[in-house]
């Protein structure tokens, strides 16, 4: 997912120019009447790829870690957990893991052994077993490498939901308008590659862009329930937001892609056509209703809130 700013201590807040966001929405070959929004507790298995940074007064982006504590309240079944690099390295991701998921079956992703990484095998193990959806939190590397290298388990997965993208000319600034600074679409830039590679494969894709977290804004009182070492660290990053405009609220960006999974009857989908060139442009797909993209926003954005909020305590 992501936004991102890579600052060292808290102390340099003044030196913010790194900061980072993505989101994503995508559909299927088959047509839209069967790309209605997919209840996945109706018995559908998840993987979640993800790219978390939750180490004590660490400044990156904490929204992976509580997106995916979101799914584990919701009692859904996790096949595996797979991570990859994005908010930090490959290193820093997988020890977050660890410190956070130890309960759940963890899969180290290793951009750089190709086929033998081990995120891209636990994946094809479970593919081979069942079909699932991808909850993907970070940059696609490890799903494209999946369907690089065993392209056809592309068949088995039901659909991405994915966070990255943007409408076009739209710039990525917290408080809207033309000033404050602005943000990256983070998951997308630090692999475009796979991000192309996904979005053409024929592998139904939600994309769930910037600007869908950029609705759901959370106070500190809305962290509230939560532990208090994630607590705090949620609302550092939501301080060095505030001088990107956040205004003293953390966008949900990765916790609205979570929702899209738990209450899909509170967002609107889309069929787009991706442009992935310098930035991943959505565009409305008007052409003949078999796109595998869609772009997908809260319609009821203070609901959503309030059910991240519960799930997140």
């Amino acid at each position: 997912m992501h936004r991102c700013i890579r600052l060292t201590t808290v102390t340099t807040i003044a030196a913010l120019c790194c900061l980072c966001v993505a989101c994503g929405t995508q559909e299927r070959r088959t047509g839209l009447a069967e790309l209605a929004p997919l209840p996945i507790h109706a018995g559908t298995s998840l993987w979640i790829d993800t790219d978390p940074v939750s180490r004590p007064n660490q400044t990156a982006d904490i929204d992976d870690v509580l997106a995916v504590r979101m799914i584990l309240a919701s009692g859904i079944r996790i096949e595996g957990i797979s991570t990859t690099h994005g908010n930090g390295s490959a290193e820093e991701t997988w020890q977050s893991a660890v410190t956070e998921f130890e309960t759940m079956p963890l899969h180290r992703g290793q951009p750089a052994a190709g086929c033998v990484n081990p995120a891209v095998a636990g994946l094809a193990t479970v593919l081979h077993a069942t079909a699932v959806t991808i909850l993907a939190l970070g940059p696609l590397t490890n799903i494209a490498q999946l369907l690089a290298c065993h392209p056809r388990l592309g068949s088995r997965i039901v659909r991405i939901v994915a966070v990255a993208g943007r409408h076009p000319g739209e710039r990525f600034r917290l408080g809207g308008g033309s000033t404050g600074i602005e943000l990256r679409d983070l998951n997308y830039e630090t692999d475009r590659a796979a991000f192309r590679a996904v979005l053409t494969s024929g592998v139904p894709v939600d994309l769930v862009p910037f600007a869908a977290g950029n609705r759901v804004r959370l106070t500190y009182d809305d962290l509230d329930g939560m532990p208090e070492r994630l607590r705090d660290r949620a609302w550092s990053w939501a301080l060095i937001l505030w001088f990107a405009g956040g205004g003293g609220t953390l966008p949900a960006f990765d916790q609205t892609a979570a929702g899209l999974l738990l209450w899909p009857g509170l967002y609107g989908f889309e069929p787009v056509i991706a442009e992935a060139g310098q930035d991943l442009i959505l565009r409305p797909d008007r052409g003949t209703g078999r796109a595998t993209l869609r772009r997908c926003l809260p319609r009821d954005a203070p609901q959503l809130k309030q059910r991240i909020r519960r799930l997140q305590s």
